[in-house]
Order: C-alpha cells, then sequence, then structure tokens
C-alpha cells in the first residue's frame, strides 16, 4: 500500500520522466543534412520581429498517398555562401542542410519524407529560410517546396514572421535595388504574440503589372502595443532578395 506521503514524490517521478524522454527522431546529423525534433527552444525578450520563412508559392498538386520524398529549390544570382533550414515550429521539426557554398543557377534538394510524415507534418507546412551566410547581411533567397516540380502561373512570395509582443500594426513596402519610391505596400493590423503571420507579394506593382526580375529590399515596420505610460515601441526589419520572374520556366528540365 502506497502511503500519502510518499504519492508526491512518485507521480513526481514519473511525470519528470515522461517530460524528458526522447523523441522518436531527435535532431542529429545524416550524410548531407541535419534533421528531426529539438527539445530545446529559444526565448526571444523584447519587442521582437522574427523572420521565420521566405518562400515562393507552389501551384502543384500533391501526390496520392503519403509521399516518399520532400524536395526544396531556389536560384542564385551569383554563387553565395548560405544557411539553408526550414522549420515547423508546433513540432519543434528542423532540417538544416550541411552544404554551405552554392554555386550561381538553380539548386533543387530532396530529402526522405520519413520523419516528417511521422510527425504529420506537411510540406507546405514548413518554414523554409534562407540566409546569406555574410556578417550583418540581411540577404534572404526565396525557397519553393514541391514534390516533383514546382508551378506556377506566375511568382508569387509569402514571407512569415513571428512578433515576440503583440502588434499594433504592421506596415511593409516593397523597393527595387536604387528606386526610391515602394512598387508595393500594405498594413497588416492586430496581430498577436508568439503566432506567426504572413506578407504576400504577388509579384507585381501596384499597376497591377508584372514585376521585373532583380534585387528588392521588403522593409517592415512593426508599432507593438505599448505598456502603460510608455510610448508604442517600433521595429523595423530590411531583407534583400532576389525575383526572378521566369524561376518556374528555369526550373522547367531541370532535375
Amino acid at each position: 500500500m502506497i502511503t500519502r506521503k510518499l504519492l508526491f514524490p512518485i507521480l513526481f517521478a514519473v511525470s519528470s520522466f515522461c517530460y524528458v524522454q526522447e523523441p522518436q527522431y531527435p535532431y542529429k546529423q545524416y550524410e548531407d543534412r541535419k534533421e528531426g525534433i529539438i527539445t530545446n527552444r529559444r526565448l526571444v525578450a523584447g519587442e521582437k520581429l522574427v523572420l521565420v520563412s521566405a518562400a515562393i508559392v507552389n501551384d502543384e498538386k500533391a501526390p496520392a498517398g503519403k509521399p516518399q520524398r520532400y524536395s526544396l529549390g531556389f536560384y542564385l544570382p551569383n554563387k553565395s555562401r548560405l544557411n539553408v533550414a526550414l522549420r515547423e515550429y508546433n513540432k519543434s521539426y528542423k532540417v538544416e542542410l550541411l552544404q554551405n557554398d552554392y554555386p550561381k543557377g538553380i539548386f533543387r534538394y530532396s530529402w526522405p519524407a520519413e520523419i516528417p510524415t511521422y510527425y504529420d507534418i506537411d510540406l507546405h507546412g514548413l518554414h523554409p529560410l534562407v540566409r546569406v551566410s555574410e556578417p550583418g547581411s540581411q540577404k534572404i533567397v526565396p525557397v519553393v517546396l514541391f514534390f516533383e516540380q514546382p508551378q506556377g502561373a506566375r511568382v508569387n512570395y509569402r514571407f512569415g514572421f513571428i512578433p515576440s509582443q503583440d502588434i499594433n500594426v504592421a506596415e511593409f513596402n516593397l523597393y527595387p535595388s536604387g528606386v526610391l519610391e515602394p512598387i508595393y505596400s500594405g498594413t497588416i493590423n492586430d496581430l498577436a504574440a508568439d503566432k506567426d503571420f504572413y506578407i504576400n507579394w504577388p509579384g507585381i506593382t501596384h499597376q497591377n503589372r508584372m514585376a521585373k526580375s532583380g534585387l528588392y529590399t521588403l522593409v517592415v515596420t512593426a508599432t507593438f502595443k505599448p505598456r502603460p505610460g510608455t510610448p508604442a515601441p517600433t521595429v523595423t526589419s530590411k531583407y534583400e532578395f532576389y525575383h526572378g520572374s521566369n524561376l518556374f520556366k528555369s526550373f522547367a528540365g531541370k532535375k
């Protein structure tokens, strides 16, 4: 018979064991990547707006049944040193490529879908983020996720963010390189802390014309909800990326 005096320590020990047990697929290194479930999370303090994804929308239909492999791709106008990673934040899944140096042109990579399908993580539920590895750089490379071949009538972008605090309004402007006036702008109101939101750019100007290929800068200004007796904090972030209006044609025939 277990006495009441011993019951609490035993329950605590059992619950502690359940809490620290390893996931089925812990984050570890494979031949060309690191992949798995991350068990420790970093907390972000203060008013921060964290870029978590820069994706190109893919209109490809999902295959019947469970896919065997997931794929990603991007275009580089110049050879670059990159950090290539994808995350799913609710289930703490991450895959990061070990390759750092990439040549100019189209890059394609696929990996087994075993781990993400085990955790019921859909391909388009992943947050891809590719950064140029330069000190102080805000250059990013938008990524398209696909099964067999990315498809689309035109190139659409989806930039994902997670704020650390509630936001009153987020304003965004898109500038071609060397141009002072934005070609595309917008605002998003009342954003909750720790919940992702997206800025979408359909690859067009305010005049509904197709944007030309070249370098662009996305400027995002977030005005956070103030604490009592303090002014509203404002944070501005800039991200430079290359827009290729013929991206899907470039992928055609590339395996």
